[in-house]
């Protein structure tokens, strides 16, 4: 059997005396999209830090493509991140560069200097994404659909095994969102790409995911886990299935 892509363990997190999650554990196969969902205040985000080495846990580990992130130096910490890109909620483009330097930027960060063939992969990044004429504009003249486009071309400039996404479809119009919904899945099945998305999109969640947990903030942990769809038909209880209707049953 293939180990999975990113396993964590036991893992619990807060602030201060504040817990947020309580010893959860779950695993994330190489090539799937995996959700975590949940309601606002549930800690998805928190979750997603912990697992990008930005917060340490109160205990446990999160351990990514056999490498114990938990437990890294700050080099090594480093080291096994660069198999990971980062979409950040509102894309967090540099206002004063252009396109084609901010999708540059994390390939001179980690060379320390020129990189070679440097405007041959970031003109490939834009062609990925949609965007092979946008390498001089400014983010200021983008919209907010194509700023998105161009912090995903960013996130796979090193060509990263795993794509973490921060509402990714946040402040997007219904097009834009299933747009990028539809170039979410096409870099997962031409890329073999190990994504893991938080979302409280239902749209997006739906049409993309293939594998979730749902967080619940008063059990302070996972309360489902599942294809959204199965989750939706066989909910575990209300709360999920609150969530997954949008309230509506």
């Amino acid at each position: 059997m293939t180990s999975p892509m990113i396993r964590v363990c036991s893992l619990t997190l807060g602030y201060g005396d504040r817990t947020v999650l309580k010893n959860i554990s779950f695993d994330v196969a190489a090539g799937a999209v995996f959700a975590i969902i949940g309601p606002s205040g549930c800690g998805k985000s928190t979750l997603l830090r912990a697992m990008s080495g930005l917060i340490p846990p109160h205990s446990g580990r999160v351990v990514i493509n056999g490498k114990n992130l938990t437990s890294a130096s700050d080099a090594a910490c480093c080291d096994i991140m660069r198999d990971v890109g980062v979409l950040f909620q509102g894309a967090a483009l540099f206002t004063s560069l252009t396109v084609s330097e901010n999708i540059a930027m994390p390939l001179v960060w980690n060379s320390g200097g020129a990189v070679p063939g440097i405007d041959d992969i970031v003109a490939e990044k834009l062609a990925l994404v949609g965007l092979p004429d946008a390498g001089d504009l400014y983010p200021a003249q983008l919209s907010g659909g194509m700023k998105k486009r161009v912090g995903l071309a960013r996130a796979l400039a090193r060509n990263p095994r795993i794509l973490y996404l921060d509402e990714p479809s946040a402040g997007l119009d219904p097009v834009s969102a299933g747009r990028l919904d539809s170039l979410i899945l096409n870099i997962n099945r031409t890329l073999g790409t190990t994504i893991v998305m938080v979302s409280h999109d239902l749209d997006s969640i739906f049409a993309v995911a293939n594998d979730c947990i749902y967080l619940s903030p008063d059990a302070h942990g996972i309360t489902a886990r599942g294809r959204p769809h199965d989750l939706l038909r066989h909910a575990p209880d209300a709360a999920v299935l609150n969530f997954l209707t949008r309230g509506k049953k």
